[in-house]
């Protein structure tokens, strides 16, 4: 099975806070992910991120073999 999403040391802040840090995640084509943890964790921060809504601080996302973003290239949806 290929990668379907490749996330590498993604780093993402707001302002000076740091949400996410260096968070690393593999999903492969067809699978299945659970995003579980305590209010205020950085869930809704990754969907964000996943989604194009926010830009990288630092860290590189592929979808599909495609860079999106690399902290300073970003593919908006």
């Amino acid at each position: 099975m290929s990668c379907a999403l490749s996330i590498k040391n993604l780093t993402c802040q707001y302002d000076a806070q740091t949400v996410l840090e260096s968070l690393s995640l593999e999903v492969e084509q067809g699978q299945i992910v659970c995003l579980l943890g305590a209010s205020g964790c950085g869930k809704t921060t990754l969907l964000k991120a996943i989604a194009g809504l926010l830009p990288l601080t630092s860290g590189q996302m592929s979808l599909n073999c495609q860079t999106i973003d690399d902290g300073e290239n970003w593919l908006p949806p």
